[in-house]
């Protein structure tokens, strides 16, 4: 065996320091100082040291010119610093030395991919398997990858679990086909699978002196519950702290340094502890993202009651006197999110496609912070604009101030980016623009969210065309009424959703079957109110709109059992059919309750109605 081969096994076993002494000692070699450097490379890529994997394929190539595997190689270090047109330049050259060289052909077809290339990658990766048709499980796993990004589903999947014969240890295999489990809701299979992220390149599970917890009793112990991935993952999964302090445990939230502040407003949260900072003493540690798996997260089991975060009162009443000036309608808007997260270039676009939007009576409240606020310098004349200003979140924390304003919004409309679990977190109107391929958590061909009651969702139609999804907005937008200042003579009382909604259907019956006209206009104020209302704080979901439905067919049943029980009374008749209608009224009364019942816990509402019978 080389010495080479024996820093490789080193290095493939993680022992990258003596791995790195070994390739440094070959470079006193001259025949081996070209393979040195490559060897080097891969090395520094791997331990994410992309200046230093750059520079040693550099030196490869230098010494080597006509180097197929540094060159390919070079295209990974390449692309993982951004610069993308130079990854697949040096692709093509690899590719032009060696046409057959299949790994050249995966490197490309991934580069392809985060270009957001979708049809050139698959062919790259169809490519790759031509030249190499026998075990080429890279090939085989980014294929399934790339045609999951084009809606492709089932294709996706099939390429996914090819690559899994080949491999069945391949842990970005197993995670590419959780992530398809999860869209398809498939949960108990998906977060078992979705275990599998802690043995890929990109992700290490935290190494505390207490046990991972799996589901042990939890009376008088302390769960640390810490953050693994995004912020907008952890205002997410944070809700996972309350079914652990329903299991008698005392929650210490372990979080990314920016989150503490809104944090602290968790109310399931027995301390909030920044990454870094001394921990108390703790039990057990959980990651957040893998509560679900062990709290049995199913479809109807989510833990969806929102609010579960709220913006600081003094931020809110500091926000309010610029917001009280603003007229019509005020909704936010996010447009870009992290530019280095792996979809961006799905899920993120342009403020410019959001000209359909713009109303004389809406006014756009910019949410974006950083870089992309220079957009607005050219933003569509169609919308009128109230900055913020970008002293937003600068002095008071991350999304402090944008929790303050968000909370007095009308409307919040994003990008699938942390401001849109901020916003479904505090329970405010959320309409989230949303790729063909969109991430797991959102799942596949529905409108609502089961983890946000007062998200809605508008979906593309086609792969990376968001024009469909704004025209659907801008529709939708057009049946939202501008606000009503409130009647000064007016109660105001919180209701559960299935009352507001029962209220509604009695409204809209009585709006059809009433004749007088001084009644049937008081009808018609009292039901706009309560539409603006529902538009406003329970935008319909599909299954909320089925549900609303069936309560309305049950109402108008009660109001006819009702108009025959009053006609028998006018008769005198009170025999077996008085009895049977009588009969009737409570019977229907209690499927009534049982939908309102499903809307409540559709909507996540914190007021339920309860019955008691004798």
């Amino acid at each position: 065996m080389s010495s080479l081969q024996h820093g490789w096994q080193l290095h493939q076993a993680g022992e990258h320091h003596e791995a790195e002494m070994i390739y440094r000692q070959a470079l006193l070699a001259p025949s081996q100082q070209a393979n040195a450097w490559c060897y080097l490379g891969i090395l520094f890529y791997d331990t994410g040291k992309f200046g230093d994997s750059l520079s040693a394929y550099e030196k490869a190539i230098a010494l080597q010119p006509s180097f197929p595997v540094a060159l390919s190689n070079r295209a990974n270090t390449l692309s993982a610093m951004g610069k993308f047109e130079e990854a697949v330049a040096s692709c093509d050259a690899a590719l032009a030395l060696k046409p057959d060289y299949a790994t050249a052909w995966t490197n490309l077809g991934a580069v392809r991919t985060k270009m957001g290339e979708f049809d050139a990658a698959a062919e790259c990766f169809r490519q790759s398997l031509e030249v190499s048709p026998d075990n080429n499980e890279p090939a085989h796993r980014n294929l399934g990858a790339t045609l999951v990004r084009q809606g492709r589903f089932q294709e996706g999947s099939e390429q996914t679990a090819r690559a899994l014969q080949i491999n069945p240890r391949n842990a970005d295999a197993h995670r590419n086909r959780a992530i398809i489990n999860l869209l398809r809701g498939e949960f108990e299979e998906g977060w078992e699978e979705y275990e599998w992220r802690w043995h890929c390149a990109d992700l290490s599970l935290p190494t505390f002196d207490v046990p991972f917890y799996a589901g042990e009793p939890l009376e008088g112990k302390t769960l640390l519950l810490h953050a693994e991935q995004g912020l907008g993952d952890t205002l997410q999964f944070v809700r996972y702290g309350e079914l652990a302090k329903r299991r008698g445990a005392q929650v210490v939230v372990h979080c990314q340094e920016p989150l503490c502040r809104i944090l602290q407003s968790y109310e399931f949260s027995d301390a909030v502890i920044p990454r870094g900072a001394a921990l108390p003493s703790i039990d057990f540690h959980l990651p957040m993202m893998s509560a679900p798996r062990v709290f049995e997260t199913r479809l109807k089991s989510i833990p969806c009651q929102t609010p579960y975060l709220s913006a600081d009162p003094f931020l809110q009443r500091r926000w309010a006197t610029w917001l009280e000036k603003l007229e019509g309608l005020r909704i936010g808007l996010v447009w870009q999110g992290s530019r280095q997260h792996h979809a961006d270039t799905q899920r993120s676009f342009r403020l410019t496609d959001l000209a359909c939007l713009g109303r004389d009576e809406i006014t756009f409240v910019p949410l974006q912070v950083g870089k992309e606020r220079e957009q607005l310098a050219s933003a569509p004349t169609t919308m009128h604009f109230a900055d913020p200003g970008e002293q937003l979140d600068r002095d008071c924390g991350a999304f402090m101030d944008t929790a303050a304003i968000v909370s007095q919004l009308d409307l919040v409309i994003c990008c699938d980016t942390a401001i849109a679990h901020l916003a479904g977190a505090l329970h405010v109107p959320t309409w989230i623009a949303l790729s063909v391929s969109p991430d797991w958590r959102w799942l596949l061909d529905r409108d609502d969210s089961p983890w946000y009651p007062s998200v809605r969702l508008f979906r593309q139609t086609k792969v990376q065309q968001w024009g469909d999804v704004m025209a659907a907005m801008a529709d939708e937008l057009g049946r939202v009424p501008s606000r009503i200042k409130p009647d000064p003579h007016s109660i105001r009382v919180e209701i559960g959703a299935g009352e507001l909604l029962d209220k509604m259907t009695i409204l809209e019956i009585k709006q059809q079957r009433m004749s007088d006209s001084a009644k049937l206009a008081n009808v018609e104020i009292e039901l706009e109110v309560l539409r603006q209302t529902q538009r406003h704080e329970l935008p319909l979901t599909s299954r909320l709109e089925a549900l609303f439905q069936e309560l309305k067919a049950i109402n108008e049943q009660l109001w006819d059992i009702e108009d025959q029980i009053r006609i028998c009374e006018k008769q005198g008749d009170f025999g077996a059919t008085f009895i049977e209608l009588a009969r009737l009224v409570y019977v229907t009364n209690e499927r009534r309750a049982t939908v309102k019942r499903q809307i409540n816990d559709a909507a996540g509402s914190r007021l339920v109605e309860e019955k008691s019978y004798a």
